[in-house]
């Protein structure tokens, strides 16, 4: 759970830190085919470690099911949208 959380942590992080005055929907509306790319790769990975038998060995994951993924994504979300308040509070008080 721990691994999948800092995975989709940081895919969260790179889409709020792609642009310092836009928000992370604009991010992803835009047509950013390294975005796209990064993302893929990043998700497919994740799922193949987690839930493939010969790398959840390699790594010493257990399978858990994959819904341990749900509260990897509120908690990531969760500190997407803090982390766009916070873009959003310095965008129109800026120092």
């Amino acid at each position: 759970m721990a691994f999948s959380s800092l995975i989709v942590g940081n895919v969260f992080l790179i889409l709020t830190s792609l642009s310092d005055t836009r928000n992370f929907v604009s991010v992803i509306l835009e047509n950013n085919k390294a975005l796209v790319i990064i993302s893929t790769i990043a998700f497919t990975l994740l799922f193949l470690t987690i839930g493939n038998p010969v790398l959840q060995k390699i790594f010493s994951f257990e399978y858990h099911g994959h819904q341990h993924f749900i509260t990897s994504i509120i908690g990531a979300v969760s500190v997407l949208f803090i982390l766009e308040i916070i873009k959003l509070l310095r965008l129109k008080h800026p120092l």
